[in-house]
């Protein structure tokens, strides 16, 4: 949906009468909200704003009945935060080469949102539905999986998934270990041969820490997922 609000100028943004709180639950939103953003058509063509990230695929479908995608010429980005760029990837995922328009803040700001930013799923094996989870892994571009040392080995919980998914031979997925451990430390090795057999392409070498990880380990592990982000984006 488009509203013309002047001229060549026209709203393309989206309406959310669902949404009650913004910003976490600081604010109050008891009518909805819009996302606003704005198609310009003039000798050259421009996008201000897109909406927010759960509306992306409706808001680039949209957009594409307004106008072909590859004639938009500038986006314009005046704000960085994701309810007004939440659908700056996938627009740019159809026009690679259009340039992007925003403040050296605003640079900074979009690198922090989507340089780092992946959708993540968390699962405790022992309590999650097996299928439930490896219908998951088939969706997913990567994993990581881990598990304690526990007499030389894994979690039954854990062996039980790599065996089920053993079979399944995927393609084109990246995978790694992690663990922590009291004293042999095989767990993230154990883990990683069976991921190989699994089909799934080793991103490096996992990462382990021993015992139950304190402050320094726990920032560890958190830089660690930083890089296993930014391969799994290549």
């Amino acid at each position: 949906m488009s509203i013309r609000v002047k001229n060549n100028i026209y709203w393309v943004g989206k309406i959310d009468w669902e949404l009650r709180k913004f910003h976490g639950d600081e604010y109050s939103t008891h009518r909805g909200s819009t996302y606003n953003s704005y198609l310009i058509k003039e000798e050259k063509s421009a996008i201000f704003d897109t909406v927010w990230a759960p509306f992306a695929e409706e808001y680039v479908r949209n957009l594409s009945l307004e106008i072909e995608l590859n004639k938009i010429d500038y986006v314009i980005a005046p704000h960085a935060e994701i309810d007004h760029s939440g659908a700056l990837p996938l627009l740019m995922s159809h026009i690679p080469d259009t340039p992007i328009y925003c403040t050296k803040n605003g640079i900074r700001s979009l690198k922090g949102h989507y340089h780092k930013e992946v959708n993540v799923k968390l699962f405790n094996l022992a309590k999650t539905d097996k299928n439930d989870v490896i219908t998951e892994i088939f969706k997913s571009k990567a994993i990581l999986m881990g598990s304690p040392t526990i007499n030389r080995g894994i979690l039954v919980s854990v062996a039980g998934i790599l065996e089920e998914i053993k079979g399944l031979q995927f393609k084109n997925k990246k995978a790694a270990a992690f663990g922590c451990y009291g004293w042999s430390g095989e767990s993230a090795k154990i883990i990683s041969e069976n991921l190989i057999s699994a089909g799934f392409e080793l991103a490096d070498d996992g990462v382990k820490v021993m015992w139950n990880p304190d402050n320094e380990n726990v920032s560890k592990c958190l830089e660690y997922g930083k890089l296993f982000a930014g391969k799994v984006r290549t």
